[in-house]
């Protein structure tokens, strides 16, 4: 018995280290739980994950970057991150399209519509972890 319980251990001692969780939240869970209490996520730092769903707009010395959680779901949960003093790195500039990438930044705005269910979520002022 002690053996199958030190397999099993060691078991799922192997398949949790072999799986990479994400810092922070993906798109669609912050929208979510931000809409239901906004007080408590208002002003809030946080790290965010999704794809790119919209080419990158430049606005003078910054850019937007607007993100949604998955690229195969038109769900209406969205990300719009500012990133002050800097310009479109190329490589989203290049390829853009549902490229996964990680923000950082402080929730600046937290909007819901009971239309179609949509949620979004603005960082200002935010950066690009990766």
């Amino acid at each position: 018995m002690k053996s199958l319980l030190l397999i099993t251990a060691s078991f799922v001692i192997f398949a949790l280290a072999g799986c990479e969780a994400k810092e922070g939240y993906a798109v669609d869970e912050l929208a979510d739980k931000a809409v239901a209490d906004k007080e408590a996520y208002m002003g809030k730092e946080v790290i965010v994950h999704g794809y790119i769903a919209n080419q990158p707009r430049a606005e003078g010395n910054s850019y937007t970057l607007s993100l949604k959680f998955d690229r195969r779901v038109h769900k209406e949960r969205q990300l719009s991150c500012t990133v002050p003093q800097a310009k479109i790195p190329d490589e989203i500039a290049d390829n853009w399209m549902n490229m996964d990438v990680t923000v950082k930044g402080k929730i600046a705005n937290i909007h819901s519509q009971n239309y179609m269910d949509l949620k979004n979520i603005a960082l200002k002022p935010c950066e690009l972890v990766k």
